[in-house]
């Protein structure tokens, strides 16, 4: 039997990364950018640090970052990176949530699970399905207010 972290993995491999690219994304194992010449867009999968090969929790952190306030934020805080990373918050006035919060509540899992006896393709179509629904719509909105 395939374990959770396996199944995982060829989720994001197999079925989330091809989609990701079709919807305009960059990236593989769980991180995707979306180019963009004015906003960091950033699609970020988080696992749980309390997973493990039979058991993994994920969910999506989102965020759409001015490259201009990036850059401004930077001269104030030398120890930000050149880039904001998917996954990390930074405590600063930039658009970033996660994915549930988005949500209408009946579909807002604080985090979705995975183990070697879930139906993988049916988690995978729900999860893209987030993303479509409330997570795109949500980065667009962001940009497209500021444009």
């Amino acid at each position: 039997m395939i374990s959770a972290i396996d199944a995982y993995n060829a989720m994001l491999k197999d079925t989330v990364g091809p989609r990701m690219r079709e919807l305009g994304f960059r990236g593989s194992g769980g991180v995707y950018t979306r180019p963009d010449p004015d906003y960091f867009i950033r699609v970020g999968f988080q696992k749980s640090v309390y997973g493990s090969r039979q058991h993994v929790k994920f969910t999506l952190n989102l965020s759409a970052i001015s490259k201009a306030q990036w850059e401004h934020a930077r001269t104030d805080r030398t120890n930000l990176p050149k880039e904001p990373a998917a996954n990390t918050f930074y405590g600063l006035e930039h658009w970033q949530r996660r994915i549930n919060l988005l949500m209408p509540a009946q579909e807002r899992p604080p985090w979705w699970e995975l183990t070697p006896q879930t139906d993988t393709p049916t988690l995978a179509r729900e999860v893209l399905l987030a993303i479509e629904r409330y997570a795109l719509p949500a980065i667009d909105g962001v940009v497209g207010a500021a444009r």
